[in-house]
């Protein structure tokens, strides 16, 4: 645990089997203690997170989850708040609307399919994510939830917190601006060290342009530190926003140049050039096949609403053309 600013500290939980090794969970402390982000549903990452609250003297406290992915809201289920967890409007809807999560992630497989996954090498594939974080989560229709707007106040401690509803690395993702103090807690809306995933939503069709558009609603703050989800805490956010939203663009430059007549989106992945296995698709682990697939639907579901894709959909299956 480390003490980063006036009663906030960072502590750093594993997730257990996960490439990113571990999450930024933040311990507001004081009046109102405020727990920003968990971990896995796990005894590594329970002791973790509960051997620094025991040592601040914390109990029972309350908590805010960026979004609803497992290394961030695994947790809340081991702990009781009468006052319930908070989390903006759209992820607690995903909760609702789909028994937990289990839904939710069949109806992503299932588009996974339909655009090109081998099946049987996305039931390896997701297999392997189930074990990992997906299967972790809680009982989350037996946690009492608080559901959060745009521009509602959270007070933790000393800080008067304002929730910024920042869709894209999910469809809710939630942020926290402290403005007197110029600080921002990010989630994995920005992340300093690796290029936050951005996938397909069944309940946010252009997640890329969401992602782009909160980005830049970022960038109009005034923000002096910025305290992301995975890896090292920033300052100004600023150039880092340019360089992800470049990042994008080069992606999205990189389809218009490998679409070849007609195309599902699994045969385009394939011909981008990834930061894995050397980029060689024959070789990626299938777990980071499913990643890439995602994003790469994100970015042809944004050249669609651009007007230079066409999707077409036949016997069941999704195709895309440049459109002409």
């Amino acid at each position: 645990m480390e003490n980063i600013l006036d009663d906030v500290y960072l502590v750093r939980v594993p997730l257990p089997k996960s490439p990113l090794k571990y999450i930024n969970s933040y311990i507001i402390a004081g009046e109102n203690t405020l727990v920003i982000d968990t971990g896995f549903n796990t005894d590594i990452s329970f002791n973790a997170l509960n051997d620094a609250l025991n040592e601040l003297g914390i109990k029972n406290p309350r908590f805010f989850i960026t979004h609803i992915h497992a290394d961030h809201i695994g947790l809340v289920g081991r702990y009781k708040n009468n006052s319930g967890v908070l989390i903006s409007g759209e992820e607690y809807r995903i909760i609702e609307n789909s028994s937990g999560t289990n839904d939710y992630w069949l109806r992503m497989n299932e588009y996974l399919m339909r655009n090109g996954f081998p099946e049987e090498d996305l039931n390896v594939a997701f297999g392997i994510l189930n074990s990992i974080f997906i299967g972790t989560y809680p009982d989350l229709l037996s946690i009492k939830f608080q559901p959060l707007r745009e521009g509602d106040l959270v007070r933790a401690g000393k800080m008067d917190l304002r929730v910024i509803i920042t869709p894209g690395h999910s469809p809710g993702h939630a942020c926290l601006y402290d403005a007197k103090n110029k600080i921002l807690f990010s989630g994995d809306h920005i992340l300093f060290t690796i290029t936050p995933n951005i996938t397909w939503w069944p309940s946010l069709e252009n997640s890329l342009e969401s992602y782009m558009n909160s980005l830049n609603r970022i960038k109009s703050l005034d923000i002096e530190r910025t305290l992301p989800g995975h890896g090292m805490p920033g300052g100004d956010p600023s150039k880092r926003i340019d360089e992800i939203i470049y990042h994008h663009h080069e992606r999205l430059e990189e389809i218009l140049n490998v679409l070849d007549g007609e195309m599902d989106a699994y045969s385009v992945a394939s011909l981008i050039k990834w930061n894995v296995m050397n980029g060689e698709w024959n070789i990626f682990p299938k777990t980071q096949k499913y990643f890439a697939l995602g994003e790469t639907i994100a970015h042809l579901h944004y050249l669609e609403e651009k007007g230079k894709v066409k999707r077409i959909e036949r016997n069941g299956k999704f195709f895309y053309k440049i459109f002409k």
